[in-house]
């Protein structure tokens, strides 16, 4: 039987679309189940141990799956791993050693109600000193094939994001690559309009202040565009690069690592591999930002996830901004 370890919880994702059909006499509700699954590790251990692996130099390999939950539906993941904050390039075989999807950082799933796929996760970790011990998170988005159109540009399905809890990896060599961080060391304290649009937001009108508790915000938006906690609407690409800015703030003080992606591959931004900041209650990034799209279809998705490397408890948290659909003019 499959147990759950401490501080790596399989994530249940339950999604509905509810859809009002109005006629003359009568509204009717349909209610629509997209996806719900599970993933997580396939080993078994106590529930008050937290699984641990060591990379010496040759492939770290450990045993994962996913399953279906959503009757009479096939549902659509996609699946990646998370090392130290950053992104993994992994490749996933089945137990007999085949390949069951090749080198990538997202991998796409489609299984059935109840269908289970067991693989091993198989790679080099990409970031992490030697003697040090990191984190390992796996996330999942739904439906990472959905892209809308420029008439309907929201992203109804991949906004979602789960994850495991934390593992961890014993580094006694150290990564081959290396990643080249942009450091941000100037924060700026949470100006009236993030203030105004979080007393929008919530439902009890609750000021922000610097001991107010909140999740981390993680948000994409054109530059010329005035702060919208739900913006939605397409971002254009300008020339070669796309220029956009990005908002966070709320969440506990701590160092975190941002990668943006385009299409759910990771991206350049302003020359560096990804940002890294230590957050502060109170206060907030909110940076002018760019990326050299190349040679891109004229439809794309864009986002960023947010991670905290630090071992600050059993859970770690990844944090995703909403997609928004990059156009390649």
């Amino acid at each position: 039987m499959k147990k759950i370890v401490l501080g790596m919880f399989v994530i249940l994702m339950l999604s509905f679309i509810f859809i009002y059909i109005a006629s003359e006499n009568e509204e009717i509700l349909v209610v629509e189940a997209l996806d719900s699954f599970t993933f997580g590790m396939s080993e078994s251990l106590g529930t008050s141990e937290i699984l641990e692996f060591t990379y010496d130099g040759d492939y770290v390999r450990f045993l994962h799956d996913v399953e279906g939950f959503t009757y009479g539906l096939d549902s659509e993941l996609g699946w990646f791993l998370y090392v130290d904050g950053l992104p993994q390039n992994t490749q996933l075989e089945l137990k007999d050693g085949s390949i069951l999807s090749e080198s990538n950082f997202l991998h796409h799933f489609s299984v059935g109600y109840r269908e289970k796929i067991e693989f091993y996760v198989v790679f080099r970790p990409s970031s992490g000193t030697m003697g040090s011990t990191v984190n390992i998170i796996s996330g999942a988005i739904m439906r990472p094939k959905f892209l809308p159109t420029i008439e309907e540009p929201s992203f109804l399905f991949t906004n979602e994001l789960a994850h495991t809890g934390t593992s961890l990896l014993s580094l006694e060599r150290g990564s081959r690559v290396r990643r080249n961080p942009k450091i941000i060391t100037n924060l700026e304290m949470i100006n009236d309009e993030i203030r105004q649009a979080e007393i929008n937001w919530s439902e009890n009108h609750i000021v922000l202040n610097s001991e107010f508790e909140m999740p981390r915000r993680v948000i994409i938006l054109p530059l010329d565009e005035t702060f919208d906690l739900n913006f939605s609407e397409p971002i254009h690409s300008e020339g070669n690069e796309i220029n956009f800015r990005f908002v966070s703030y709320g969440g506990d003080s701590h160092l975190n690592r941002i990668t943006f992606f385009v299409n759910h591959e990771p991206v350049q931004i302003n020359g560096y591999d990804y940002l890294e900041v230590i957050m502060e209650q109170g206060e907030m990034l909110d940076i002018e930002l760019s990326i050299e799209i190349g040679d891109l279809s004229v439809l794309n998705s864009i986002y960023a996830v947010m991670t905290t490397p630090e071992l600050t408890g059993p859970r770690q948290t990844l944090y995703k901004s909403p997609s928004l659909l990059l156009v390649n003019n």
